[in-house]
């Protein structure tokens, strides 16, 4: 167990997952909001660990769609099925007419690689310095980081059609995105 500091809160490690403090005993896993991730811990009054579920729902698992397809999830990335060939399957990111070549192997649904390749997209900068565009949303600076140049990017429809979709940039180069887009 780890316990820092991270953007003004103070973060606890277990096992290579955060969690944040939600009362001075009680922490919760840090994807808690963004993937309703049930995961928590509880101290005793001398700062012991009295009781730990590990619950995550954003490691590595498969699911199955509305439609009845079975899926890859990756820490909240998911994946559908390209092809099966003796016991191999590859999955590409569902994402991937928006660019997102990110891909999977499993083998009798063992995973044996996984290739994140969303981090090499490249935001497109708007003539307005505040914006970007990904995949052919626009996307509007929330917050800038205080150390680097890293920056939060939310859609720029969010309050009109309370678009849940974010973009984080690091120098230009998208490192991250998460939530699906509530238009078209």
């Amino acid at each position: 167990m780890v316990v820092f500091r991270h953007a003004n809160r103070e973060l606890l490690m277990i096992n290579g997952f955060t969690y944040s403090k939600k009362k001075p005993r009680n922490w919760y896993c840090s994807k808690r909001k963004t993937m309703h991730c049930l995961a928590r811990a509880t101290f005793d009054g001398q700062g012991a660990l009295a009781f730990l579920s590990e619950d995550h729902n954003h490691g590595v698992y498969f699911t199955v769609n509305r439609k009845g397809n079975t899926m890859l999830l990756v820490d909240g990335q998911r994946f559908s099925k390209e092809y099966e060939r003796n016991g191999k399957t590859r999955w590409r990111c569902i994402k991937r007419n928006t660019g997102c070549r990110s891909a999977a192997v499993t083998i009798d649904d063992d995973i044996i690689s996984v290739t994140i390749m969303a981090a090499i997209l490249r935001a497109r900068f708007a003539p307005e310095p505040n914006n970007i565009y990904v995949g052919g949303h626009k996307f509007c600076r929330h917050s800038r980081s205080l150390v680097g140049d890293r920056i939060r990017w939310t859609c720029s429809k969010k309050h009109k059609h309370k678009c849940k979709a974010t973009a984080v940039t690091v120098d230009g180069i998208i490192v991250s995105t998460s939530g699906q887009h509530s238009h078209l």
